[in-house]
């Protein structure tokens, strides 16, 4: 979601709608999610495994195969360029002033 607003061009307008109508979840996005940058990388084969486990599409296997490859484009984006990757430089966007 926030990835997608950046390449949009809608990054303060979705900090914008998260303050307005999901103040707590804004609240928990910026205290917890940039700390997770550095370790994204642990959760690549955990979502691996878990598709593996569901076994097909159908039973859900392909989303996690999806957010396996998210995790990998994150932490190889991290390992690059650390907090001035794009993934980073998005999600803390979100800390923008209130308005």
């Amino acid at each position: 979601m926030v990835a997608g607003a950046r390449r949009a061009g809608l990054s303060e307008a979705l900090r914008a709608e998260l303050e307005r109508s999901q103040p707590e979840l804004l609240r928990m996005l910026r205290a917890r999610v940039p700390a997770m940058f550095p370790k994204v990388y642990r959760w690549v084969a955990e979502m691996e495994q878990i598709g593996e486990f569901l076994g097909s599409t159908e039973d859900g296997a392909a989303i996690y195969e999806g957010i396996a490859r998210l995790y990998e484009q994150i932490a190889t984006e991290w390992e690059k360029a650390g907090a001035s990757s794009a993934s980073f430089t998005a999600i803390t966007a979100l800390d923008g002033p209130s308005t």
